[in-house]
């Protein structure tokens, strides 16, 4: 191995895309913090945070808070436990070997929301960049959320210097994939399970009348080929690296995890792609819809992201 490719994976030099120009940086983030909401809004709000962030595309990586706890061994887990000062949030990204940090926060006051977002820079222990939103009703979060992302992202990326050139673009691959396993679309917080089943079959038929896929594993299939000690793993399985161990078990390159809640007066849908071989995430994505009509047409659209 040259001395140059040693030093890329060491961090000493930024990796480059195939045009020569600087890839992206890598951010981490921090599971966000929530004050008067229930965990399943804030579960809601913090997926719809990271797939905003994914989309924008100019990260290497997005490593979720989920993420971090994977990669953290149990005593750096305790010593990040509570994180907040910029000196202890610096040691969080350099033991996960990334250049800037993500901290989010979602309050009420009175009858508002608040939600704050900043970056850091973990090298120097100082926050880069701030963003601060405040909504009357919780039917303006998702759009909120949305929008702040996007600015704060812009903000920094000015910041810094990185632009349009330094793009990671998503390329899709062409021909089929071997197989892909779908869980069932999870209905996280005001939406009937008896809806999220409906939601769940046309997602599944309409990956399997896509002809992208050799194979497609539904939730129930994935029920089926787990013997009982590994459905017992599967049912409270939520971060990547054991969902990667399921989809290596059932013998598919990839795994598409779906869930379902409502904000306000709207209905979120949120998807996660995960690589098995890598256990990494690929892409998030989210779509949004106010009528409960529309939602067949939004799980369409999550269905043609995925092929």
């Amino acid at each position: 191995m040259s001395s140059l490719l040693v030093m890329i994976a060491l961090g000493a030099v930024p990796p480059v895309a195939g045009d020569g120009t600087p890839a992206g940086p890598k951010l981490a983030a921090t599971d966000i913090q929530c004050q008067e909401l229930s965990p399943e809004k804030c579960r809601l709000v913090e997926d719809l945070l990271l797939a905003s962030i994914s989309e924008d595309q100019r990260f290497t990586a997005v490593i979720s808070g989920k993420d971090i706890r994977n990669l953290l061994d149990l005593e750096q887990q305790k010593a990040v436990s509570g994180c907040d000062e910029a000196a202890c949030l610096a040691q969080l990204g350099n033991a996960l070997n990334v250049g800037h940090l993500l901290t989010s926060s979602l309050g009420k006051v009175g009858g508002q929301y608040s939600l704050s977002l900043r970056i850091m820079d973990t090298e120097a222990a100082k926050v880069i960049v701030r963003e601060q939103v405040m909504v009357a009703g919780e039917d303006k979060l998702p759009e909120a959320v949305k929008s702040a992302s996007a600015k704060v992202l812009q903000t920094f990326f000015d910041a810094i210097g990185v632009g349009a050139e330094a793009t990671v673009a998503r390329s899709k691959e062409t021909g089929s994939v071997e197989g892909i396993a779908v869980f069932d679309l999870e209905a996280v917080h005001g939406v009937k399970q008896s809806m999220a089943r409906v939601l769940s079959d046309i997602l599944l038929s309409n990956l399997q009348d896509s002809g992208r896929f050799e194979s497609v594993v539904s939730g129930e299939d994935i029920k089926q080929m787990l013997d009982m000690e590994q459905q017992k793993t599967a049912m409270g399985c939520e971060d990547d690296g054991c969902m990667a161990q399921i989809g290596g078990a059932l013998g598919v390159p990839y795994m598409a995890v779906p869930t379902i809640g409502r904000l306000g007066g709207q209905f979120v849908l949120n998807l996660k792609i995960l690589a098995v071989e890598e256990a990494q995430v690929k892409a998030r994505v989210s779509k949004m819809v106010r009528r409960e009509v529309d939602l067949p047409a939004a799980v369409l659209s999550l269905a043609m992201i995925i092929w």
